[in-house]
């Protein structure tokens, strides 16, 4: 239901006011359901953004560049899961497993291998990431793995 069919009803069911078509009142009402409609638009959007699970554009951006992330995939669920498992990171994270989780919220099943016995963490880029992929990915799993731990390009 419109804003306007929504104003109509509850002015008509008090029985003070006729808002047919054609009246002042309707006219006026419908000026004020054009913005409305537009506000309550921004606000449902606004409130799909909040959520990871539900956004689809500026709100998932946003996070992307607070947790400063380079996504190798970039569908929707990919951006989605990728800040889903980045935000599950936590500072005792320190295990082979744990470094594993650290590798998979970057979206690069593959690329890592996590040496279970000296915790050592090797990067093999994969052939289809650029140098410059490469580099900045490296410079971003430097800053998340445990200070002790070896990282191997």
């Amino acid at each position: 239901m419109s804003e306007f069919d929504h104003m109509k009803v509850i002015l008509e069911k008090t029985g003070l006011y006729d808002a047919s078509d054609g009246t002042l009142l309707s006219a006026e009402l419908k000026a004020y359901a054009v913005e409305l409609d537009r506000a309550f638009g921004l606000l449902n959007e606004l409130e799909r953004e909040c959520f990871i699970g539900t956004a689809q554009s500026y709100g998932l951006s946003i996070r992307e560049g607070m947790l400063r992330r380079m996504n190798l995939d970039p569908s929707l669920s990919g951006r989605r899961n990728q800040l889903i498992n980045a935000l599950s990171v936590t500072p005792n994270d320190v295990t082979a497993q744990d470094m594993e989780k650290i590798c998979g919220s970057f979206n690069c099943s593959g690329v890592f291998t996590v040496s279970d016995s000296d915790l050592k963490v090797t990067f093999h880029p994969d052939q289809t990431l650029t140098e410059g992929q490469k580099a900045q990915l490296t410079e971003q799993m430097r800053r998340f793995m445990p200070c002790w731990s070896e990282f191997e390009i």
